[in-house]
């Protein structure tokens, strides 16, 4: 068997940098929201959605290991979870916990669930922002299968389409000098960095296997959506793993545009919904049945 990769994780007592980010300080008494990036690492695109979620909800980002361009990328979402549960613990050392992730970031805060729950801790939200499975992202679309769910395109997502394309081939050659770069020994770039921390994260959720997760989890997914995710489902192929209820709510543009206007207030609104519902200790209604905001929910029970 291949020997794994030596660890990049730098303790948290040895280094001058923390991945965990006070985003909003909030009302003093309410627990606060921890979330994690999406695959470029950075959590500038929290302040917003976290202004939107309102001024007296606490909200911590928790950004990746070299977003600095110096530090070396975590090499896998194990060594990622077991840092930035560190970090969380720095304000909050015990649950219940409200944990969140965008894009990748929902990956990572399954595996955060995952471990607190088998410590004992207790996890009352759990949100994933247009997360879609690891084993639904390495799974091909064949072209017949594109061609059939292309129909869920709207025009302009179609006309988007070779702006797409590029931005893809932009990444190959972004971290191809990326990598150059780092064996130079030279410190990367802010343009650099998002390309540099992207790729890794591929990299590094195709060695990922979700195991299965005893609660529930609430999913926020976008209108606008590539092949890999139209195949994977209502539920972007979480059914697999989460044995509690899901819940989805779709939330206008893209992947990436969800986090601008429009789609930024529907989804700040369902997240604060989301926080003001464990609040009262309200729980989902078992059964499967209709959502607001056109989504869905899978019963509690089996």
């Amino acid at each position: 068997a291949r020997a794994p990769a030596p660890s990049n994780v730098i303790p948290l007592g040895k280094r001058g940098w923390s991945p965990l980010v006070e985003i909003c300080k909030g009302q003093a008494g309410r627990r606060a929201l921890f979330c994690v990036h999406g695959a470029g690492g950075n959590v500038l695109n929290f302040k917003l959605t976290s202004d939107r979620v309102g001024s007296d909800q606490p909200f911590y980002g928790l950004q990746a290991q070299g977003v600095d361009g110096r530090l070396p990328p975590l090499q896998s979402v194990e060594e990622m979870a077991a840092q930035y549960l560190e970090a969380i613990r720095s304000v909050q050392p015990h649950g219940p916990y409200r944990l969140a992730g965008y894009s990748a970031g929902g990956v990572i805060a399954l595996e955060m669930a995952q471990r607190l729950r088998a410590e004992g801790e207790q996890v009352e939200l759990l949100l994933m922002i247009d997360t879609l499975s690891p084993a639904a992202a390495r799974k091909p679309v064949p072209l017949w299968r594109k061609l059939w769910l292309a129909r869920h395109w709207s025009l302009d997502f179609v006309r988007g389409w070779p702006e797409r394309r590029r931005r893809g081939r932009e990444i190959e050659v972004r971290y191809t000098q990326a990598l150059e770069q780092l064996a130079r020994g030279e410190p990367l770039p802010p343009e650099l960095v998002d390309f540099h921390l992207f790729r890794n994260f591929v990299a590094v959720q195709e060695r990922y296997e979700a195991k299965p997760y005893p609660g529930d989890m609430v999913l926020f997914r976008a209108r606008e959506s590539e092949m890999q995710y139209l195949q994977a489902g209502a539920a972007l192929g979480w059914e697999a793993h989460i044995e509690g209820g899901i819940g989805t709510q779709m939330v206008d543009g893209s992947h990436f545009s969800m986090m601008s206007e429009p789609g930024l207030t529907q989804l700040a609104q369902g997240i604060r919904a989301e926080l003001e519902r464990v609040d009262a200790g309200r729980q989902r209604v078992p059964g499967k049945r209709r959502a607001a905001g056109g989504g869905w929910w899978r019963g509690f029970a089996r």
